[in-house]
């Protein structure tokens, strides 16, 4: 077999050489490859990434390409050049990931091998990580896919190249050049392609969440935007529909997990997300299909602090998708949803202060797409 493993890479002059060699040496121990290049698409870093990439001593084949700034325009390349080139399969990895271990690559070649198009990892998760790919893509997923496959967002993905064939050849939003890329490919993949998720014991390693200080306010800068605007944005071109047949599913969580502890840092953006709410203006949830009273129940446990309740915020997110098929949706409303998230972030760390069983609340969440909108 013939394989591209990619890195996609801003400013990662710490890391890149030691993720590099890293990949060499287990690709160079699996059985079965014919060849394999390793290729680093930068976009456009301004420290040394690039020049690190290529002084680092490999056996495997090494190339390079530099692209605009944007992680969407980094995986469309390699993408691209699996497509254009001889490869049967593409690996992406990120520069960054704290464990890389042997068995994710052949267990995703393994996969690939058997007729997978996309391979995704389920690891172990971190409570303070992974909010974007738990609370934003997998009800919406659930919803709309009736499946379970929980790592749409993550660096790590195997890709066949009937993948990249479709990849290469259907639209893709300006969003999914951007950070919604991730769930771009999921999706897309998801909708006529075969998809295999792989459960591994080890966590993806690093803290994910990403606040960003605008004032007074706290965002997740442009990574909630671009996730959001690729699931509306693929949602409405493909005229996807939520199904009156969607079934419950009860998972099996594969895995031990400590109790979610204290944490200042979200308790600060607990109070800093309390006193947005305190002073915005919350009509357009009324857009969203929720009545007066509706609104007034859930304007008072935002301004209490509570967060937004998971059943809550599932229908607000769903009711928001389903009116993007239809409207161009203002900056205002989607400045609100980006708030809303964050509330039910917070919920999510209050309700289940000290508990090891936090996990199953982020899988209960996910049934409640099709139980709230079928209900109403």
């Amino acid at each position: 077999m013939n394989v591209l493993i990619a890195i996609p890479t801003l400013n990662e002059s710490e890391n890149i050489s030691a993720i590099t060699q890293k990949i060499d040496e287990i690709i160079g121990n699996l059985k079965g490859i014919r060849n394999a290049v390793i290729l680093n698409v930068d976009c456009s870093s301004t420290d040394s990434t690039a020049l690190n990439f290529k002084s680092c001593n490999t056996v495997l084949e090494k190339k390079t390409l530099t692209v605009p700034v944007g992680k969407g325009n980094a995986m469309f390349a390699a993408i691209q050049e699996c497509f254009e080139g001889i490869f049967d399969y593409l690996i992406f990895t990120d520069a960054d990931i704290d464990e890389l271990p042997a068995e994710m690559f052949e267990s995703f070649l393994t996969k690939l091998v058997a007729g997978a198009d996309l391979v995704v990892p389920w690891r172990k998760p971190i409570w303070n990580a992974l909010d974007l790919t738990n609370q934003l893509c997998l009800p919406v997923v659930r919803a709309y896919f009736d499946t379970s496959i929980h790592e749409t967002i993550g660096g790590e993905i195997g890709l066949s190249s009937k993948a990249c064939k479709a990849l290469t050849e259907c639209p893709w939003p300006d969003s999914a050049f951007d950070f919604g890329v991730d769930i771009h490919i999921s999706l897309t993949c998801m909708k006529d392609l075969s998809v295999a998720e792989i459960p591994f014991q080890f966590s993806k390693g690093n803290k994910l969440r990403s606040y960003h200080h605008d004032g007074p306010v706290v965002t997740y800068g442009s990574k909630f935007i671009s996730v959001l605007n690729s699931l509306c944005s693929f949602i409405a071109n493909h005229d996807l529909t939520l199904s009156d047949t969607m079934r419950l599913h009860a998972v099996k969580i594969p895995w031990e997990l400590p109790p979610i502890p204290y944490d200042d840092e979200l308790n600060s953006i607990a109070e800093l997300n309390r006193d947005y709410f305190s002073s915005a203006d919350l009509s357009g949830l009324n857009s969203l299909g929720l009545d007066d009273s509706e609104v007034q129940r859930i304007s008072k446990c935002l301004i209490d602090g509570k967060g937004l309740f998971p059943e809550d915020w599932v229908q607000i997110l769903i009711s928001y998708i389903e009116m993007s098929k239809n409207y161009n949706l203002n900056d205002e409303l989607q400045s609100m949803m980006q708030q809303l998230f964050i509330a039910r972030t917070v919920n999510h760390y209050k309700e289940n202060i000290g508990n090891s069983k936090w996990y199953e609340s982020i899988e209960a969440q996910a049934n409640y797409a099709p139980t709230v909108l079928l209900q109403g």
